[in-house]
């Protein structure tokens, strides 16, 4: 399975390569998504019988060091079968740090559908060693109806070193190899040895891991913002929190977070207000750059 293993706990659901074979089947892909024939191959998780949840694993290949770039593209089947229902949690993709830390990077609606869909999954910087791992969670399920097809790792690599003379002005690593301006000082190790975010005088950045930086989070509405990480929402599951922060690409990386009051989420709105700042003009413009996810409850 080009290096990807089965890495699940309980024989009772796994993951499989497979395909359609001869007859239409009642459950999983018609056909595969590459070839497009009952012939192809594909990776799909097996029939799970009704009872506690069991969760099948796939992991890939030891990676390293990865780019802020880095991306997964992959396709991806979900269709409920036996109308039992695909359950909150049919399929996730998560990154496995060397350090142990876990991190959610994707979860796809939990809709039934009988096709190949179409995803990307950002990665993003890792400088250490990582897995991606697939999972899927489920209490009953027939047998591919989770599956996944042509899965592909892009811009993964770290800049390759030039002669310095090939590099613009701040534009060099230290490491060797360019950045685009647009990289420099943008809060992300585009290097991959820091060294685009070292020089930044003129810029005002806050990646919330050591404080509030002077951002009011005072409001007059019940929804609330506060700072927090994933690791003090949930560590186990994939659907509360964002996963990760952006800085750190981690876990235990800070970010601020729209808590949800008591009694549930209403239409209401929450704001957060930056500290006073310096007068602008045509030629000193005012930017701001930020990071935001959301998702639908």
């Amino acid at each position: 399975m080009c290096g990807w293993t089965d890495k699940s706990l309980d024989p009772a659901y796994t993951w499989e390569r497979r395909q359609r074979g001869l007859t239409l089947p009642d459950s999983g892909p018609s056909s595969d998504f590459t070839t497009g024939t009952a012939t192809g191959w594909f990776v799909g998780v097996t029939s799970v019988q009704p009872g506690s949840l069991q969760t099948a694993v796939l992991a890939s290949p030891e990676m390293r060091k990865s780019s802020a770039t880095c991306r997964m593209h992959l396709r991806y089947f979900l269709w409920d079968a036996g109308h039992t229902g695909l359950g909150a949690t049919p399929l996730w993709v998560s990154l496995w740090r060397d350090d142990g830390q876990q991190a959610v990077l994707w979860r796809p609606e939990s809709s039934s559908i009988r096709g190949w869909r179409e995803a990307t999954v950002f990665i993003g910087r890792v400088p250490g060693s990582f897995h991606v791992r697939l999972q899927s969670q489920r209490s009953v399920g027939r047998i591919g109806d989770v599956a996944i097809d042509q899965l592909t790792f892009l811009d993964c690599a770290l800049p390759l070193p030039v002669p310095e003379e090939q590099c613009a002005a701040g534009q060099m690593c230290k490491r060797g190899g360019c950045v685009e301006q647009r990289q420099v000082c943008d809060s992300t190790d585009d290097c991959g040895d820091g060294s685009d975010e070292e020089t930044c005088e003129g810029y005002w950045a806050c990646d919330f891991d050591n404080g509030l930086c002077d951002w009011d989070l005072r409001s007059f509405s019940p929804l609330k913002w506060e700072m927090t990480s994933q690791r003090n929402i949930s560590s186990t599951n994939p659907l509360k929190g964002p996963g990760r922060d952006h800085s750190t690409n981690s876990p235990s990386g800070h970010f601020l977070y729209v808590t949800v009051p008591d009694g549930g989420l209403k239409t209401d709105w929450a704001s957060f207000q930056s500290p006073y700042l310096e007068p602008t003009n045509s030629t000193h413009p005012c930017k701001e750059e930020g990071v935001v996810e959301m998702k639908e409850l």
